[in-house]
């Protein structure tokens, strides 16, 4: 009967002991909780949010003067072989022309030209650049070349594929040539522009990255405390 009692009195001796050290662990763990908790409270406090101003966008007509003269268009080459001003250029005139407007790459065409070319300079352009003769005096006239400014041409292609991807280089080519061929006729016409775009998809809005951190430690923190 002792011997039993004894192994009786052994085993909660031992339960006892288990407990205490799963009291033991259980406080210890409970005190890491709470610094984690004091660290996160000071996290959160020292993050300050300011408001984000609205970021402003670059417009089309803010990128790019229209080309005056051959200086000018020199000027514009060059700035085109920068990647990102092309970039820049393109979303400019994707937010003026919006998207998915296939078939309609010849209007946006003659609606993204006076960004790039004064009508007055078209006049002493071609698409070759060969000379021509006047008739009134019969003297040969030295056309500007567009089609030497590689650079623009492709940042204007990709101007009017933002809007509508199935329009071709030959037939930017096509518009330029016809384009050049009644300068004068649009030099002496009211120039119109068109403001806005049809169909244009809605801006996705940015997220603040201050107000996402904040939101992270909130979330955080309040785990913790659910674990106490």
């Amino acid at each position: 009967m002792s011997t039993q009692i004894n192994a009786i009195d052994s085993r909660l001796q031992k339960m006892e002991e288990q407990q205490e050290e799963s009291a033991s662990a259980m406080h210890s763990e409970v005190k890491v909780l709470n610094s984690h908790i004091t660290t996160l409270k000071s996290a959160l406090e020292s993050i300050e949010i300011e408001p984000s101003e609205p970021r402003v966008t670059p417009s089309l007509g803010s990128l790019i003067n229209p080309a005056k003269c051959k200086e000018d268009l020199d000027d514009l080459e060059a700035k085109a072989k920068d990647e990102q001003f092309r970039y820049a250029v393109v979303n400019a005139a994707a937010r003026i022309h919006g998207f998915d407007r296939k078939g309609e790459g010849n209007n946006i065409c003659y609606q993204m030209v006076d960004y790039f070319f004064d009508r007055q300079f078209m006049t002493e352009c071609s698409w070759s650049g060969r000379s021509r003769r006047v008739p009134e005096n019969d003297s040969l006239v030295q056309k500007i070349g567009l089609s030497t400014y590689s650079n623009i041409i492709e940042m204007f292609h990709e101007c009017v594929t933002i809007s509508d991807d199935t329009f071709t280089l030959n037939q930017i080519e096509a518009f330029f040539r016809q384009c050049v061929s009644h300068s004068k006729t649009r030099a002496n016409a009211k120039k119109e522009r068109k403001s806005a775009a049809r169909g244009r998809n809605a801006v996705k809005k940015i997220a603040n990255v201050d107000s996402n951190m904040k939101a992270i430690v909130e979330k955080q923190l309040r785990t913790l405390q659910a674990m106490l």
